[in-house]
């Protein structure tokens, strides 16, 4: 292979290695090739130069430097007291190198091979990934799209028959279409995306709390004794009660309730339903299973497999409710389940290596986080407790995180 088209990572691990005095007779050779080429020269010159090392010290705050300590403080020790403190300022150096390598070593062949696309953005850190926060779209009847986000604090819709108002991060509906019979119902449409939430008041009253990446759709106005809501995604329902029966249609099963407050999560990429009663009463049913009555505390889940059974344990229900109050809980919940909720919420995507060969559904977790936390803490109690690993990974702008066994 030519010497100037080294694969990154391995020019990171060389310079590493040099700096450390621990490259190998092979790996010094290929180094030193690398280094015939007057642009790498200069760059590597770059690197462990002192103002470089100073311009870059912020950034060695934010990297764990437990293991390069550990490395280089063997190599302190052994020196005289009487050097000391220039030992100190040299693991200082060193520290800053590994810094520059791994948290911006991307740009050592952005720099050299500045043809090359692949290299164009740094390397991220986890603390880049920022959380949720409340933002949602509504798809009015007449097909027009308004960004809730933008319009907080304003009366989006007003007319004789309905009164639409966004604030606060919440939207709510005031009707007078039950006094006018003779109009047509309009429906609105609510999404909520990946890395949001939003809370609605349906006209009836009831309150609904919209999870990342769901939809619902709703009427302006609900009439007769039968109230329906379509579902995609998750949300948590607080009905009102004596106003006829409400129905939460899903594409695998309906949920029926006279007045309660509920959980259900119908993701479309996810390979079960489920719904989860905090109070009242709520019947599952669908066209292929029979129906289910779940009392409070009890959860209803249905696998997407040819089965067609409806299974019902008793939970706690802060696991299924919690996230509507800034909250992530987790009771003996698989690795897996719990990245997918939390990626939704800070907008990533979770990769398991060697997923064919371990069982990472094994790795279970109880506890619970702020949401408006930072997912390095989460991802950090994580590796501490657990036999894992991750790494950051950036790709057109979307986040990946790659999880790996020790």
């Amino acid at each position: 292979m030519n010497q100037n088209q080294l694969p990154k990572n391995t020019i990171i691990k060389l310079i590493l290695k040099s700096v450390l005095d621990e490259l190998t007779p092979t790996e010094k050779e290929t180094l030193d090739a690398w280094l015939l080429n007057d642009k790498n020269r200069d760059l590597y010159n770059r690197i462990i130069d002192s103002k470089t090392l100073e311009e870059k010290r912020s950034l060695y705050k934010t990297i764990d430097k437990d293991k390069a300590y550990s490395k280089l403080l063997q190599k302190i020790e052994t020196k005289k007291a009487t050097k000391r403190k220039a030992a100190l300022r040299s693991f200082y150096k060193y520290a800053a190198v590994i810094v520059i390598a791994l948290a911006v070593g991307v740009s050592i062949l952005t720099e050299t091979t500045s043809e090359d696309k692949n290299f164009n953005e740094q390397t991220p850190t986890v603390t880049e990934i920022a959380p949720g926060k409340p933002k949602a779209t509504l798809t009015l009847a007449n097909g027009k799209k308004i960004d809730l986000e933008a319009h907080q604090n304003e009366i989006i819709v007003s007319s004789e028959s309905t009164k639409i108002d966004n604030k606060n991060n919440h939207l709510s509906y005031t009707s007078e279409a039950d006094n006018q019979p003779n109009t047509s119902v309009k429906h609105n449409t609510l999404y909520v995306p990946i890395g949001g939430i939003y809370s609605v008041q349906l006209p009836d009253g009831s309150m609904v709390w919209l999870n990342s990446n769901s939809t619902l759709t709703y009427p302006e106005a609900f009439r007769g004794d039968t109230r329906t809501v379509t579902l995609e995604g998750e949300a948590f329902f607080e009905v009102v009660k004596n106003k006829g029966q409400f129905i939460v249609k899903t594409e695998n099963q309906d949920v029926t309730v006279l007045g309660t407050s509920f959980n259900v999560s119908a993701y479309k990429d996810e390979n079960f339903f489920s719904s989860t009663l905090v109070e009242g009463k709520v019947k599952l049913s669908s066209e292929e299973t029979e129906e289910v009555i779940l009392a409070p505390g009890e959860r209803g889940y249905l696998k997407n497999d040819s089965s067609k059974r409806v299974y019902v344990s008793k939970v706690d229900v802060r696991n299924y409710s919690s996230w509507k109050d800034g909250v992530f809980y987790f009771e003996n919940e698989g690795l897996p389940t719990i990245l997918k909720k939390v990626g939704r919420w800070y907008g990533f995507e979770v990769k398991f290596i060697d997923a064919d060969k371990i069982d990472y559904n094994d790795i279970l977790f109880t506890g619970m986080t702020r949401k408006d936390a930072s997912v390095k803490e989460l991802l950090e109690m994580m590796a501490k407790t657990s036999d894992i690993t991750y790494e950051v990974q950036k790709t057109n702008g979307k986040y990946e995180i790659l999880i790996s066994k020790k």
